[in-house]
């Protein structure tokens, strides 16, 4: 030993060892014995962070008993061969590292559904909340005799909460550095402060645990998540306003969520009241479960129909209200979505934008429209576009729409009106007569032989920005 290491105390080295492998014992026992194996097996950030500290227990493990049957020389000895080897493997624990941030950062797309701002922490109370995610885990979880079984769980998820994985890979990596001098550096998970601000379903999931997030109190978590329960489905259902569909890499469909850069207010589009009237109408019947009508939105593109189905959730998305838009060559999806929607708390509007009604077009899913064999779940309300008016009056898919809507291309008036309402909305100043002149010119100078409220958009972007410069 030479004198550097003869100055080492070892009741701190001790201290050390003991106090991680404690810590590390305690959760991996609780993750083995009650099954949270199972639980936890879907969200791959957990995956890799039980690998990393199931790594870290098993190589303390076997330094602790090096250090304690042969001494420092065999301790030292064995830390500086496991750096070597880990540093140069590329499956080993800092490719797990990297492959739990990465994951990590993945749960969280542009920190728009960022819980907390540490994602760790985020994940886990997304987890947890996730109800189906957990009676998928263990039955029927919300039955009186498992009341046991989620307080448990809820102490489980308040063990992870408190755990920094960043700070405890540093702390075995500190043990390593006794050995060898030298410590790796890791990429640290960053805290976020950044939060998508038109988010309400964000906000309103926030207000649901106020003890957890604001004041790291978790006491009466399990009856916060049954009243949670009782109108949300939780997990990212609650987090998000709009899905995409998507897969994981078993193929399994899943829903992505995101947030529309732009939700429109249903008194920002006057030109289309006589439309909206009849959709509000419809989808509140569809919110309150009473008699409602799939609905064919049919007219030129840039009409409104996106804008008017955007402007539905936005008014009724604190009634729990969400969009999936799926594409055309993801229809033949639509029955295992309607599976996967079946018993969620929220309401669904399955929004397919574009359609073509031609015979040749893989239609299949829409098979699953009112009055087939297979019926959609009733939570599902369909929202169809068509730009094509004569391959839509010739279908006979076009029927089984209760309500269908045209639209049509604004006139002049309307034109005048909405631009007016887009500058108004930009705190633009202007003269009428002007402004009206300068749109006609834009739509001269980029050939908008017939421009629509899109065209209105384009222009006031233009036409601000010059203003500002």
């Amino acid at each position: 030993m030479n004198k550097k290491q003869k100055k080492l105390d070892e009741s701190a080295i001790n201290s050390t060892f003991e106090g991680l492998l404690d810590s590390l014992g305690e959760v991996l026992d609780q993750y083995t014995i009650s099954g949270y194996r199972q639980l936890f097996k879907p969200i791959k950030p957990f995956v890799y962070f039980f690998q990393i500290i199931e790594q870290i227990e098993k190589e303390l493990l076997v330094q602790w008993k090096l250090k304690t049957e042969k001494g420092f020389d065999y301790l030292f000895a064995r830390q500086q061969n496991w750096l070597g080897q880990e540093i140069r493997s590329n499956q080993g624990f800092f490719f797990l590292w990297s492959q739990f941030c990465s994951e990590l950062w993945k749960e969280s797309p542009y920190h728009t559904n960022l819980i907390h701002p540490d994602p760790w922490k985020s994940l886990i109370i997304q987890t947890l909340t996730d109800k189906d995610l957990i009676m998928d885990f263990r039955g029927n979880i919300l039955a009186d005799k498992k009341d046991l079984q989620l307080n448990q769980l809820c102490e489980f998820s308040k063990q992870l909460y408190s755990i920094s994985p960043y700070h405890l890979v540093l702390s075995f990596l500190n043990i390593i550095e006794i050995g060898v001098g030298t410590r790796p550096e890791i990429p640290a998970i960053d805290i976020c402060v950044l939060e998508s601000p038109n988010n309400r379903c964000l906000k309103e999931f926030k207000n649901s645990f106020p003890d957890v997030l604001e004041k790291n109190q978790w006491e009466n978590t399990s009856k916060i998540l049954r009243k949670f329960w009782q109108d949300n489905s939780g997990g990212s259902l609650s987090l998000f306003p709009a899905f995409l569909l998507g897969s994981d890499e078993d193929g399994k469909t899943q829903l992505k969520g995101f947030q529309p850069e732009y939700f429109p207010v249903i008194d920002d589009l006057p030109r289309l009241n006589q439309n909206m009237d009849q959709l509000v109408k419809n989808t509140r019947r569809f919110i309150n479960k009473g008699h409602y009508h799939d609905v064919l939105l049919i007219g030129s593109p840039e009409t409104g129909k996106k804008s008017s189905v955007l402007a539905l959730i936005n008014s009724f998305m604190d009634q729990g209200l969400r969009l999936i838009e799926i594409k055309q060559d993801e229809h033949h999806l639509i029955p295992k979505l309607s599976l996967m929607l079946k018993n969620k708390k929220e309401r669904f509007i399955i929004f397919c934008n574009d359609v073509c009604f031609n015979p040749k077009d893989n239609l299949n899913g829409f098979k699953t429209f009112r009055g087939s064999v297979f019926k959609p779940a009733k939570n599902i309300l369909f929202i169809v576009t068509s730009d094509l008016l004569n391959d839509t009056d010739k279908s006979d898919l076009s029927k089984q729409f209760g309500l269908k809507l045209c639209y049509q291309i604004p006139s002049s008036n309307e034109l005048e009106d909405i631009l007016f309402l887009y500058a108004d909305r930009k705190s633009l100043p202007y003269n009428r007569e002007t402004l009206t002149k300068n749109f006609k010119d834009f739509t001269l100078q980029y050939q908008y032989d017939k421009p629509t409220e899109k065209t209105v958009q384009y222009f006031i972007q233009e036409h601000s920005a010059k203003i500002e410069s």
